[in-house]
């Protein structure tokens, strides 16, 4: 059950502004890139990789992107483009550095703001 706003207690956390606590994306970085054994090497980039197949060509729309990491690995198997969407400033900022020298781009987007009018192209 969702239970309101109790006056004179900090607001929760929503959205991307999670993400953006220095101790939350510190962490994630951490823990993303800790080498063979993070979850995301393991299982979920092989698990997600095995799903789509052969990637050539094809573009992406990532929702969510983190650091952009497999936004990376799909450029680099012959993804034709790779669009990123998330609501976190820092998480935007680590990706830009990740796709740094690839066609990848990422955008920042917040519930705040107006979506865009038009379907970006990917």
């Amino acid at each position: 059950m969702i239970t309101p706003h109790t006056p004179g207690e900090p607001r929760p956390v929503q959205g991307g502004a999670f993400s953006d606590a220095p101790q939350v994306v510190g962490r994630y970085l951490r823990h993303r890139h800790s080498g063979v054994h993070s979850p995301n090497h393991v299982m979920e980039e092989p698990a997600l990789l095995d799903e789509l197949g052969p990637v050539a060509g094809l573009r992406v729309l990532d929702l969510g992107y983190g650091d952009a990491a497999i936004g990376r690995t799909l450029l680099a198997a012959g993804r034709r483009s790779y669009l990123g969407i998330d609501g976190s400033t820092e998480m935007t900022r680590a990706a830009t550095a990740t796709l740094a020298g690839t066609s990848g781009r990422v955008e920042g987007w917040t519930s705040r703001r107006s979506p865009p009018h038009r379907t970006p192209s990917i």
